[in-house]
């Protein structure tokens, strides 16, 4: 049982790092795109990457600091972003308008649930003894807007 869930947790963890690596889209390619295509942004169009920024200076504790970069490579905005991020804890208090524990436990709800747009991001900051592994659980696409865009385009071209 624990080898079978290293074996999807190291699965999930190879998944990230590779679609991390991917380019984001660009507006104008994003255009393009057919509905039915915008409406497939799903967990693997969030891309979570955490960088050490060192040790906190002052305080009771001198535990590293970790920046969590939290990407949209969706062609549409998204909102109501879940992380899961097993036994979560920070020495600091992080900001609980970016990044807080859902009610029921289920995970960490980013950016108080709003939309974060079409390549855009949002970055918070924890500190403890050690990087804890996170990784989308759910999100929610905005593609109107993206949408009346083309619409408007193709009206303008007609």
């Amino acid at each position: 049982m624990a080898s079978a869930r290293l074996l999807l947790l190291s699965a999930a963890l190879l998944f990230h790092y590779f679609a991390a690596c991917a380019p984001l889209p660009s507006r104008d390619s994003c255009l393009d795109v057919s509905p039915a295509e915008r409406q497939r942004c799903d967990v693997s169009s969030i891309r979570v990457r955490q960088t050490n920024r060192g040790r906190r200076r002052g305080g009771a504790t001198m535990d590293p600091v970790f920046e969590v970069e939290v990407e949209n490579g969706c062609c549409c905005a998204v909102s109501r972003v879940v992380l899961v991020s097993e036994g979560f804890a920070s020495s600091v208090p992080v900001d609980p308008r970016l990044f807080r524990r859902e009610e029921g436990g289920g995970g960490y709800l980013v950016a108080d649930g709003r939309e974060i747009p079409s390549s855009g991001s949002l970055t918070f900051r924890y500190a403890w003894d050690r990087a804890f592994f996170m990784y989308p659980a759910s999100l929610e696409s905005n593609c109107s807007a993206l949408a009346k865009q083309r619409e408007a385009i193709s009206v303008d071209e007609n």
